[in-house]
Parts: structure tokens; sequence; C-alpha cells
């Protein structure tokens, strides 16, 4: 039976709606020797099901965004070697993130850093007109393209996620950003509606491996957040979308460190919660106070060994010696048994209800 994905986006672009508008025309992040600056915009254009990136209409000031610019870089609190510019959306999507301002950003960081810059878009965004501009911006800095490949199972990209990419625009985006001398990074999820413990598992494992048999030089793996706004939040508040459990995120990474190539290029990402002032913008993996700090600590410390020259067998004794917490927390929301229903069933139930009860369509 065809699912239409319509009814995903139809909904997602409903829920957006309520997304509050921010004033800002820049949000910063850093964590460690990251500084990640992304660009307030009118919103994606895309409608995944887990994304609250906001589709208003709003006019770039650009005298402003380069004033704050210059805050994010001047109040960083931490040394950083990587710059991260991303937006609500694609930072290289010109109908999203005006060329004019993106290169005034680019500038900027060309001028004030000269470690790693990282841009983060969608990889139907990338052609050799786009990076052959970047590059002239930056020089002959490292740079690398992140891109969400999030699943690389069609089924779940397309029809549970809402991506609608394909695994051969993204292997040709690869192919394009090594052309031009760039690394090639990819998002990978973990977790997603509908799906249990075992398939979440399964589907994220194989994509870090598949995005790394197609040339990826970057892994970022991270655990499903519930954001509000979002189908996944939706979802979730009627039982259709449970929430990731730190044990199962660590089991997956335990997985993959035993895979030499997948270890030399895994990073974390998206394992804490995020606040801003009183506002949480995403509720994170599900653990207790047990065995939190234990998990946040230990995703830090693997980050820090990337560039180490035997990184592999380090995290290979990093998983060996640490000790999984005894908190009773384990897998308190989830069931390794395979489910009564199908894959395919539990979606055809996903999609009716949402349109049935959020969009009330007879389409």
């Amino acid at each position: 039976m065809h699912i239409p994905n319509h009814v995903l986006t139809d909904a997602v672009m409903k829920l957006r709606e309520n997304t509050p508008y921010f004033e800002a025309p820049l949000r910063t992040w850093q964590n460690a020797g990251l500084l990640q600056i992304n660009l307030v915009t009118s919103g994606c254009r895309n409608a995944c099901s887990m994304c609250n990136y906001v589709r208003k209409d709003r006019v770039m000031d650009e005298k402003q965004v380069m004033y704050e610019m210059a805050r994010a870089f001047d109040s960083a609190k931490h040394p950083y070697d990587r710059v991260l510019l991303g937006t609500f959306g694609s930072i290289l999507d010109p109908l999203e993130s005006p060329r004019n301002v993106v290169g005034k950003m680019l500038d900027y960081v060309a001028e004030n850093h000269t470690g790693t810059v990282i841009l983060e878009t969608h990889c139907t965004t990338i052609d050799d007109k786009t990076l052959d501009w970047v590059r002239e911006r930056l020089g002959d800095r490292k740079i690398a393209i992140e891109m969400g490949l999030e699943s690389s199972d069609s089924y779940v990209q397309n029809k549970i996620l809402n991506k609608n990419i394909s695994n051969n625009a993204f292997r040709q985006a690869i192919d394009t950003i090594h052309k031009h001398d760039m690394l090639a990074s990819a998002n990978v999820l973990v977790g997603g509606p509908v799906m249990n413990t075992a398939e979440i598992m399964k589907y994220a494992i194989q994509t870090a491996r598949d995005a790394v048999a197609w040339g990826c030089d970057d892994i970022i793996l991270f655990p499903l957040n519930i954001k509000p706004y979002t189908l996944t939040e939706w979802l979730y508040e009627r039982d259709m979308c449970l929430p990731v459990s730190m044990h199962t995120f660590h089991r997956v990474l335990e997985t993959l460190v035993q895979d030499t190539p997948v270890a030399w290029k895994l990073h974390t990402a998206w394992y804490g919660d995020h606040q801003h002032g009183d506002v949480i913008t995403a509720s994170a993996p599900v653990c207790c106070k047990k065995c939190e700090p234990e998990f946040v600590e230990f995703n830090r410390q693997l980050n820090r060994t990337f560039g180490m020259p035997d990184r592999a067998a380090v995290l290979q004794e990093m998983f060996a010696n640490f000790k999984v917490p005894d908190c009773g927390c384990a897998d308190i929301t989830y069931e390794l048994a395979p489910p009564p229903l199908s894959l395919e069933a539990r979606t055809r139930i996903m999609v009716g209800t949402v349109k049935k009860q959020l969009l009330q369509a007879n389409y």
C-alpha cells in the first residue's frame, strides 16, 4: 500500500505554525572545542518528522547578523578549533539563507578563525558552483559539509521520517564535496516514530556503516530528541513515538566501535537537554538521575578522542572498561521482542491517525 508523504508534510507544517518567533538573528552553542552559530532564517523547505524548523516570514538584517556574529566569537567561554555555521535548515540553500548574509558570515569566519569550518546543509544544496563560492571565501581552511542522512533505509527515511532524499543523491553529494577537497559528514539518527528498540538499533547501525562505505569522513550519531512543535512530539503524546533510552544509544555506540573503520569517524551529539534561559528546546533521551551523569560524561570523553592516531583501539578500551549503570531504567520504555504488527502496518496506522486526528482530512 502506498503511503502518501504529503500527509506527514501537511502535519509537520501545521504543527510548525505554533513555533515561537525568535527575535535574535543568531542562536549559538558551545560544546568543548566546537562553536556552533545558527542563522535564524524563515525556515527549512523540508518537513522532517522530528524537526521544528519554523516557516515564518522574516526580514534578514545583515548589520544585526554581523553584530551578533562578532558577539558570538567574543563571548565564547572555551577555546575552540571548529566553527559550525547552520540555520533552521540549510546554510547553503539560497532560498532560505540569503547569499549576501551567508557570504558576510563566511568572510568573518575567514578573518577570525584558522581552524575547521563546518557548514550544515541539505545534500540537495550541494553543487560545484556553490562549493567554489564557499572555497573562494574560506581559502585553504579545512572545510566540512555536514548533511542529514538520518537513515539509509529508504522506507524509514521517506515513509517514517519524511526525509525525502535518495541514497544516490546523498552519495553524489559526498563525491562532489570530495572533488572540492572538503570533508563530508553524515548525521545519523537513533530513533524515530513507530519503531521498537531492535529496529532503532538495527537501522542506526546499518546507516552508520553505509555512510562510511559511501566515503563519509565523519559520522555524527545522535539520539532522537523530542522537540516541541514537531510531529514526533505529537506522536509521542499518543504513544506512537517512544523516546530513546540512553542505554539503547550506548549499545548502538558499543556495537559500532567494534567496527574499526566506523570507530575512526564516530562522534555523538544531542545527548543532553538543550535549554535557552528557562525554556527547554528539546527533551533529551530517557535516563535517570543515577545514570545520566555517567552517560553524558562518557559521550564527552568519546568526542575528545577524535584525532587520536589509535582512536579505534582507545574507544574499544573505553567501552570495555565502562561499567553500564545498574539503575533499572535500561529498557523501561521498550521491548526487544518483535511487535505483533509489521513496521509497515504500524506506519499505516500512524498516517491514518495523523490524517484523522491532526489534519481532520479525508484525502
